[in-house]
């Protein structure tokens, strides 16, 4: 697989409802500006294309950007030119992160049936 970027730019919006949403962009323009981020947001919002659960966008909340090797993901595979944005086509990376251990005799996922009762108990 050739050299792929694992840079993100996470735009996290108000809706309407109070909650937030995240709209993450990969490989974004390493010179791009505060009032490129907010123009580009408020175009997301006027287009009200977007709308999470029914609930359309309010405003932009705030914005970062993450490098996500550094937090442990890995990339594993990708679709070429799947997107088309603007007059350019667009690559969609997925990547991977183990959250445990890959043990050789793997304990079982117990069924919500058996800690239900232990769960109820300890919330009542």
């Amino acid at each position: 697989m050739e050299t792929v970027s694992t840079k993100t730019l996470d735009l996290e919006f108000m809706m309407e409802n109070g909650d937030t949403d995240t709209i993450s962009l990969p490989d974004y323009l390493p010179d791009v500006t505060k009032e490129q981020i907010v123009a580009a947001a408020d175009i997301v919002i006027a287009q009200n294309i977007f709308k999470p659960d029914g609930f359309a966008y309010q405003k932009l909340k705030g914005y970062e950007f993450i490098d996500k090797t550094r937090l442990g993901y890995r990339p594993v595979g990708e679709f070429r030119q799947c997107g088309y944005k603007f007059g350019r086509w667009y690559n969609m990376l997925w990547m991977e992160k183990h959250i445990g251990a890959h043990q050789s005799n793997q304990p079982r996922v117990k069924a919500f049936e058996e800690v239900w009762e232990e769960l109820e108990a300890q919330y009542e």
